[in-house]
């Protein structure tokens, strides 16, 4: 299971690792749960080299707004606590993983 982020406690987490990959999602949004599947397997895989949390759009608007997130899901690759790359839309798991360049 994924952690969810807040405007608590974003900043710790994502300037905590050198790469952090954030999921935009809402949970009636069925892409984002499908979604959330294929992040589990690739954090199995590369638990060591990148950390992957969500967030609510719809609890933590503030952050979605910051980030400039109209869809869902999306999903926000940060490296040393800056956003480098953006992916729109559900994705295979294979798509994630060339995006990632892991």
């Amino acid at each position: 299971m994924l952690f969810d982020l807040n405007n608590g406690n974003f900043d710790e987490y994502i300037t905590k690792d050198e790469l952090v990959l954030v999921e935009f999602y809402a949970k009636w949004c069925q892409n984002c749960l499908q979604l959330e599947y294929i992040l589990e397997d690739i954090l199995d895989d590369h638990f060591d080299t990148l950390k992957i949390y969500k967030i609510n759009v719809e609890l933590e608007s503030g952050l979605s707004d910051k980030y400039n997130v109209f869809n869902l899901p999306t999903l926000i690759l940060f490296k040393s606590g800056k956003p480098i790359k953006t992916l729109i839309n559900l994705q295979s798991k294979d798509n994630i993983m060339k995006w990632l360049e892991l």
